[in-house]
């Protein structure tokens, strides 16, 4: 699994399609083994999302008992779709919305195209123009 950060559509994880060339792929593979309800449910949600039809789910649990690999596992299945993600920043924690920002700095220019209904869920106009300095 490497990191890599596409040009249009923003950071996405990639998978090296050969488990032999990869270590860590059979990593990924023993802690998928037995996560068949966790990967349908997450799988249930990349439908709704291509279907517009948003939804959450929160994934946690100890470090090192998969979280991102079936994250990881998910991106790789998700076809088609732009992948945004983030993570809080300890140092940006006194300015409001710094993750959100993050979030979106990838899809800023299609920002006007949001329909009205979601676009009143985001924070004022003067975040946007704030960010997009």
């Amino acid at each position: 699994m490497t990191w890599r950060s596409a040009p249009s559509a923003g950071p996405v994880w990639s998978i090296d399609s050969s488990v032999e060339e990869c270590g860590r792929c059979a990593y990924a593979a023993r802690v998928l083994h037995g996560r068949d309800r966790e990967r349908e449910r997450l799988a249930a949600l990349l439908g709704e999302a291509r279907s517009s039809r948003g939804g959450a789910l929160v994934i946690r649990g100890l470090p090192g008992v998969g979280k991102t690999t079936l994250l990881a596992d998910l991106i790789q299945r998700a076809d088609g779709v732009q992948v945004l993600r983030t993570q809080g920043i300890e140092s940006e924690s006194p300015l409001p919305f710094a993750a959100l920002q993050r979030l979106l700095r990838p899809v800023m220019p299609h920002v006007e195209h949001i329909p009205v209904r979601q676009a009143t869920a985001l924070p004022s106009t003067d975040f946007w123009s704030f960010w997009r300095r």
